[in-house]
């Protein structure tokens, strides 16, 4: 989202983004909310999104939440009810749901579970890497991937140091 959201190039024109939180400021429901066993990101980003998501709870899409407009003006209406129904529920339940009623939802993972996910190791977003002590560690890698110009870490940060004759040289000095 920080690539594409436009806010750095706001904050580059001196304007002040606000802070949000887990919430996003033109679309309701979009937070985290608790369940039995963890937290789950639900966000609905269209009417009949909501009408799903309303079914699935079981409840009314509602008289004034029809409309994402509607929503955003009754956050807190809305946040209630979303919390109330995930509160009684585990998350493996409630993304289930959600997917079934096709609207967006996923656990909240910590750091630790998002780098044993599946998907991260199939991408390769963690290579593992010798560091200049001779020590190793698993190093972020490039998101983008390339068939035909492949992106790797082509090496890693020197010890402190070792460039600074190079670096000199380069600056004729």
């Amino acid at each position: 989202l920080f690539q594409s959201d436009g806010l750095l190039s706001l904050a580059a024109m001196g304007a002040q983004p606000e802070r949000h939180g887990n919430e996003q400021p033109t679309l309701v429901p979009c937070n985290v909310y608790a369940c039995r066993d963890g937290h789950v990101s639900v966000t609905v980003p269209l009417d009949r999104h909501w009408a799903r998501l309303a079914a699935a709870m079981g409840v009314e899409p509602g008289e004034g939440l029809a409309t994402n407009r509607e929503r955003v003006r009754e956050r807190l209406t809305v946040d209630e009810l979303v919390g109330a129904w995930c509160a009684g529920r585990p998350v493996d339940e409630v993304v289930e749901s959600c997917r079934a009623a096709g609207v967006v939802a996923e656990r909240v993972r910590s750091f630790a579970e998002a780098a044993a996910d599946p998907h991260v190791i199939e991408r390769e977003m963690l290579v593992e890497r010798t560091l200049s002590d001779g020590s190793t560690a698993p190093l972020t890698g490039p998101a983008a991937k390339f068939s035909r110009t492949p992106t790797s870490i082509r090496r890693t940060a020197p010890r402190p140091g070792a460039d600074t004759e190079a670096v000199l040289a380069e600056l004729d000095r």
